[in-house]
């Protein structure tokens, strides 16, 4: 889910999957834009990171008129140090999710322990 080079971490992707079964969490763009949210701070948490160190953020969208509502569940994670952010709405998603976000450089790592968790 992540590979730090030096003291610089690159998270893969997330999107609303259900960490124990891997499968798309039922629900809206709200609900699934929170589980990818929680993945992504599972991910950041075993690298000993946190929101604050991200540096560059790209939110696809299947929609781009759901962008108000994954902004609103987006700014309860991202609270000081706001990312440099992109949103685009793209014509067809893995899976069928409604939005997904691809934190892409997360400053300073200090990764300690292998990454496992796995979403």
């Amino acid at each position: 889910q992540a590979v730090a080079v030096g003291e610089t971490l690159y998270l893969s992707g997330q999107i609303g999957l259900d960490p124990q079964t891997m499968e798309l969490i039922s629900g809206d763009v709200r609900d699934q834009t929170l589980q990818a949210l929680n993945n992504m701070k599972q991910v950041l948490e075993a690298a000993n990171s946190s929101f604050d160190n991200v540096v560059k953020v790209t939110v696809f969208l299947a929609d781009i008129n759901d962008y108000p509502v994954v902004n609103e569940v987006y700014s309860q994670f991202f609270t000081q140090n706001y990312p440099s952010r992109s949103a685009v709405e793209v014509s067809a998603l893995p899976k069928v999710w409604r939005a997904g976000l691809i934190p892409e450089r997360i400053i300073p790592a200090v990764v300690t322990t292998e990454l496992s968790y796995e979403c």
